[in-house]
């Protein structure tokens, strides 16, 4: 991107589809390309005014990136474990509908007796692709069935069972080891820089998921359900990204002022979930939807008064 000297952004730089330098002009440029990308973009729109990447001469852009804490689990549903009413409605297909129990939002720490925050648990079904249950069905241990026995277990495995289904969000949070920054080695196709990704998370998250996930287990046991297995991972998951562009009221401490607009530059906003200093132990993807329309009105009344 191309500035003025006056903190404008005139000029936006990309590719065409036959690799050629294009570029446009604007009264106001919006980013939405996701966290990483986000701050991989500004970090490469260095110029005489901002010799860091755009928006970046406090050094903050990339930095307080966030994911989402937490874990997965599944059980089994054997029809033959209920009565029969209750098993005949288990059996019908339905929407891939989810639910979710906000019951440990708030938790008391096992160790100190403190609130802590918890966070959100998401029950779904299995997701319904036969494919991915057949691919799943082929193993017995460490032996890989076929022929008859094969039939048998897929058989069972579409007729006389269902498999529940749960994920854990908590937060992850903010520190000094999960950041982007630019590779000095690797270029994508058009030469430009890819994002360096460092992701290290604080024990309390791994923490506060293990606590989520064995109280939700006794749940699964206590409908039914057999073969309850579950797991917290410190890896975070690559799709729930935020941060890199946190927001708030004070330039020295944060990127994006309290509407998304870049401190530095009067006409840059950004719109995906790079503002968000913390993911508020939930799944990110509505929280960007509602701010992207606030955002927008922000902006409709930016042109206005131009």
């Amino acid at each position: 991107m191309q500035t003025d000297g006056k903190g404008n952004v005139t000029e936006a730089h990309y590719y065409d589809k036959t690799g050629e330098v294009n570029s446009i002009t604007a009264k106001i440029f919006v980013i939405g390309a996701q966290a990483t990308e986000t701050a991989r973009l500004l970090l490469m729109s260095k110029n005489e005014d901002f010799t860091n990447g755009l928006a970046n001469n406090q050094g903050l852009v990339g930095k307080n990136i966030v994911y989402s804490g937490g874990g997965i689990g599944s059980c089994v549903l054997k029809y033959a474990d209920f009565e029969n009413d209750v098993a005949e409605e288990l059996s019908i297909p339905g929407l891939f509908v989810n639910r979710a129990s906000q019951e440990w939002y708030e938790l008391e720490d096992e160790e100190t007796g403190a609130k802590i925050k918890g966070g959100t648990v998401d029950f779904l079904w299995e997701h319904a692709n036969p494919i991915s249950k057949v691919m799943r069905a082929k193993w017995d241990g460490d032996i890989l069935l076929h022929g008859s026995a094969l039939k048998t277990k897929i058989h069972k495995y579409f007729t006389k069972q269902r498999i529940l289904k749960f994920e854990i969000f908590n937060d992850w949070l903010p520190n000094d080891n999960c950041f982007v920054e630019l590779s000095d080695s690797i270029t994508d196709k058009w030469g430009d820089p890819v994002g360096k990704i460092w992701i290290g998370n604080h024990p309390q998250d791994e923490k506060v998921g293990k606590m989520i996930g064995s109280r939700t287990v006794k749940i699964m046991e206590e409908m039914g359900g057999s073969n309850v297995t579950w797991g917290v991972s410190s890896y975070p998951s690559v799709n729930l990204q935020a941060g890199g562009c946190r927001f708030g009221n004070d330039p020295k401490t944060s990127v994006l002022d309290k509407n998304c607009k870049a401190h530095e530059v009067s006409n840059l906003y950004v719109t995906d979930g790079s503002f968000m200093p913390t993911g508020g132990s939930v799944t990110y993807t509505f929280t960007i939807y509602a701010n992207a329309f606030r955002v927008a009105d922000k902006i409709k009344e930016q042109l206005a008064e131009n």
